[in-house]
């Protein structure tokens, strides 16, 4: 009997732990490949499936195009040097004064729109441009307000269909 639970546990450790269960795996739809004998050497035909449901978002690609197309190139900065060149105590005397009433105005107008709620970093931009995202946004709007007019006029066109068999 010793001799039998030797041999059983022997087994046992040679075999080691139990395998965990295999996940199952669906099986995969017939391939349609067309394989064809091709007399040239060094010719080599992949079979692959088609990739579903990839599709880039028309919104995103025509706001990019419209960014592109209306995007203008910046102009170079030329930054000359107008600083006075004299030398000497008496400094500059024909430099133009900060004006301080404009620029007591315009923190005026930075605080009130501040306070609104509005975004104060629109008033520091010198050369307004649309971004890409304003494109997309305006491409988005557009495509939505044409879907629900095509939508308005299927439902006119159903509804004048429907009314004249209505009557009879």
């Amino acid at each position: 009997m010793a001799l039998l639970l030797t041999l059983i546990a022997a087994q046992v450790v040679a075999a080691g732990p139990p395998a965990p269960p295999r996940p199952k795996v669906a099986a995969a739809p017939a391939q349609t490949c067309i394989t064809a004998t091709l007399t040239e050497p060094g010719v080599i035909v992949v079979c692959a499936e088609r990739p579903q449901g990839y599709r880039l978002d028309p919104d995103v690609t025509r706001a990019k195009k419209e960014a592109r197309n209306h995007t203008l190139p910046k102009d170079r900065e030329l930054l000359r040097d107008s600083a006075c060149k004299s030398v000497g105590p008496a400094g500059c005397m024909n430099q133009p004064a900060i004006n301080v009433v404009g620029a007591v105005g315009t923190a005026v107008a930075m605080v009130r729109t501040a306070m609104s709620g509005g975004n104060v970093g629109k008033m520091f931009v010198s050369d307004p441009q649309m971004s890409e995202y304003d494109y997309y946004l305006a491409a988005k709007q557009e495509r939505e307000e044409a879907a629900e007019q095509a939508a308005d006029q299927a439902a006119v066109a159903a509804a004048g269909h429907s009314e004249p068999s209505a009557a009879k």
